[in-house]
């Protein structure tokens, strides 16, 4: 029999594992050892927060929000009762983190507000399982900012934690107060 099928006992014939499949029995086991499964953070959903992936370890990477609000959101599509959390804007405007966005959009010309692919929601706390799915703990941050955060919390990549931190291009524009991003 090969990798991808079972046994279904109860009719005698072969069931194939779907990623579906997996990530039920994934969440099932995850939920029965205690944890919570956190639910969407736009106001007025009170669906579960969809997984990204689950590690082999068995710890999932959820999202922050439900996949029926994600594809809406996504795709433009308005729900009824429903506030979408994530910002149009990059929310380290006002150095949050330590640093000022690079981009400047008034500088560019642009109306304000970033394109939804450039944007990317971040916990606050981190930590890898979403724990604190509070709209308090969740804030909008463009793809430079998330990513240099990410850097130098070393929050996205396990082989990044040893190597020594040091600046990046990024980092080095920012510090000679020349940076500007063209699109």
């Amino acid at each position: 029999m090969s990798e991808n099928k079972t046994n279904h006992n109860l009719i005698g014939q072969p069931h194939k594992v779907t990623k579906r499949t997996v990530s039920a029995k994934a969440r099932r086991d995850w939920e029965s050892n205690g944890n919570i499964w956190p639910t969407c953070i736009n106001i007025g959903c009170n669906n579960d927060c969809t997984a990204r992936d689950w590690k082999k370890s068995g710890i999932p990477s959820i999202k922050t929000e439900c996949s029926r609000c994600q594809k809406a959101r996504v795709n433009g599509i308005i729900l009824p009762d429903i506030t979408f959390h994530k910002k149009t804007y990059c929310e380290n405007i006002d150095g949050r983190l330590g640093f000022v966005c690079p981009v400047n959009l008034d500088a560019q010309g642009w109306s304000g507000t970033f394109p939804s692919f450039l944007l990317e929601m971040d916990h606050l706390d981190g930590g890898g399982v979403v724990t604190n799915n509070s709209r308090e703990n969740v804030n909008t941050f463009c793809k430079l900012c998330h990513g240099r955060k990410g850097y130098h919390n070393k929050d996205f990549d396990s082989t990044r934690k040893n190597i020594p931190d040091e600046l990046s291009f990024f980092d080095h524009m920012i510090i000679k107060d020349i940076a500007y991003i063209d699109f």
